[in-house]
């Protein structure tokens, strides 16, 4: 997957570039595909839960809104709901589907974070992992608060993809953060240190098999940019889109607080922060 030379901030893939991936719709139905994004998308269901019960009355911004979902998930608690991504399909399939359902949700294809003006709360889940500039897109999200504004914030927990990122870490990632690195980008940005979450299934399904995998094979450390250059193997592609396919509800999925000090935190799958940095 390319991505624009600056890091502009990366939505969901199309299905070419992501198989499996349970985010993509095959129809315009809408009752059937919240269906089938409920039942294989339940990580995202459960963030998304997680902020609904937080930003009562609020102008919400979805930066990296990918095919809309989560407007449906937001729809009853937020004053006003705006979606954006870099991905054209998407956003049409969005804006065709979703829009006439839901009200007050409206999409835009850019990657400019700060076109739809400042906002009461700012989401932006799984994106880091997709953008060049990772500090960037942070200082972008902080530019599109309103004053008292919420910052929620998630990405995947690189601490599984040290070592042999070529098997551990999605193909479809330009890089995988630990949970010390994503705390010390947010503290050179965000005034406020926030809270961080852990996100993971209570089976254990999304972390074991990655843990086993990186205590078996080489476990040195390398650097993000070493990460990002590795070439991902046929074989565990395939194996991503087929973990893609198995049922995955938001039942499934808990969200914790992280206790300090930051660590790698092994056992969540995610990183999740949330702040209401200072005016």
């Amino acid at each position: 997957m390319s991505n624009p030379p600056e890091g502009p901030p990366r939505g969901l893939s199309p299905s070419e570039h992501n198989p499996g991936g349970s985010q993509v719709p095959v129809s315009d139905d809408l009752a059937s595909e919240r269906g089938r994004y409920e039942r294989h998308g339940g990580d995202h269901v459960a963030r998304y839960r997680w902020v609904a019960s937080q930003i009562r009355g609020a102008r919400v911004l979805d930066v990296g809104c990918g095919h809309g979902f989560g407007a449906l998930f937001l729809e009853r608690f937020c004053r006003e709901y705006r979606g954006i991504d870099v991905d054209p399909e998407a956003i049409g399939w969005a804006s065709r589907v979703i829009s006439p359902v839901v009200s007050r949700a409206r999409f835009r294809e850019t990657a400019d974070v700060g076109a739809e003006g400042r906002f009461d709360a700012v989401v932006c889940f799984e994106v880091l992992e997709h953008v060049a500039d990772p500090l960037r897109l942070l200082g972008d999200l902080r530019a599109a608060l309103a004053p008292g504004g919420q910052v929620f914030l998630s990405t995947p927990n690189g601490a599984h993809s040290i070592g042999r990122p070529g098997w551990y870490m999605s193909p479809f990632h330009l890089n995988e953060y630990t949970l010390p690195e994503v705390g010390g980008m947010i503290s050179s940005v965000f005034p406020d240190p926030g809270e961080y979450y852990g996100q993971s299934r209570v089976d254990g399904l999304d972390w074991l098999p990655q843990l086993l995998r990186l205590k078996l094979g080489d476990s040195g450390r390398r650097t993000p940019g070493e990460r990002a250059s590795a070439a991902t193997p046929p074989l565990a592609r395939r194996a991503h889109a087929l973990l893609r396919r198995f049922p995955s509800p938001a039942a499934l999925w808990k969200i914790r607080p992280f206790p300090p000090p930051l660590r790698a935190g092994l056992r969540y799958s995610h990183i999740l922060w949330a702040a209401r940095p200072s005016s």
